[in-house]
């Protein structure tokens, strides 16, 4: 089983490169957005999956 999937998020010009992280945290699966400074990572969100995100991504995780 995979821990987590990162993805480019491309859905809009931010201004800077930013990922999508879907994982698992206490069995359930949440959403991060970060992007990459110098020294580490800036978190933008994290939240819950929607139903819809969590069927999409759940395969590529189990």
């Amino acid at each position: 089983m995979r821990r987590h999937v990162t993805v480019e998020d491309d859905r809009f010009d931010y201004g800077e490169v930013r990922y999508l992280t879907y994982g698992y945290l206490d069995d359930r699966l949440v959403n991060v957005v970060w992007t990459a400074r110098p020294g580490g990572r800036r978190i933008i969100s994290m939240r819950h999956c929607h139903a819809k995100e969590a069927e999409a991504f759940k395969g590529a995780l189990d």
